[in-house]
């Protein structure tokens, strides 16, 4: 299975920092977090990523992980709204993936400012909005409050651009 994900930063970023700070929203924000919940946060991304099969995921963790991650992958952005709908009607009939869901889009929401797209950060803040949020609000008002914050942060944000361009000046000093 080749995997899509590229440097070893961000194989560490999908593999650890990503999945370990969803499951922590989670086990931080919901009463009594179940074993299942937190294996299902920790490989969220595993099959999207093309890390490992669900069969792999099914031994390791177990049948409900594996189709909890296997239902989760099926989330692209590129889906036309009606779909994205469809998807999140299905996913608030499975309290785990619902949670993980807005928990992975919570600490998406983090990054957002790093994309230069306008277009594509405007995007996802309305299926945030219209699609993420109602169902934060049904299953963890906690989250819910961390996410409609980290909304409006990044509508005042936007593109931190020049943010950039200091992190590129300190990974190279030597250019220029």
């Amino acid at each position: 299975m080749q995997n899509r994900v590229g440097s070893y930063a961000e194989l560490k970023s999908v593999l650890f920092h990503h999945p370990m700070r969803v499951a922590g929203i989670l086990a931080k924000n919901t009463k009594k977090p179940s074993c299942n919940l937190i294996c299902t946060a920790l490989l969220h991304n595993f099959l999207e990523k093309k890390i490992m099969k669900k069969k792999e995921i099914e031994l390791l963790a177990s049948r409900s992980v594996a189709n909890n991650v296997a239902f989760l992958s099926k989330f692209k952005k590129t889906f036309s709204e009606n779909k994205l709908k469809t998807l999140y009607m299905k996913i608030s009939r499975k309290r785990d993936c619902t949670l993980v869901k807005v928990a992975d889009k919570l600490d998406n929401l983090f990054m957002l400012c790093f994309n230069p797209d306008k277009l594509e950060r405007n995007r996802y803040l309305k299926e945030i909005e219209s699609m993420v949020m109602p169902l934060a609000l049904k299953c963890s008002p906690p989250i819910y409050m961390s996410v409609f914050l980290a909304v409006r942060e990044q509508e005042k944000i936007g593109y931190l651009d020049k943010l950039l361009e200091l992190k590129k000046a300190v990974r190279n000093p030597n250019e220029n």
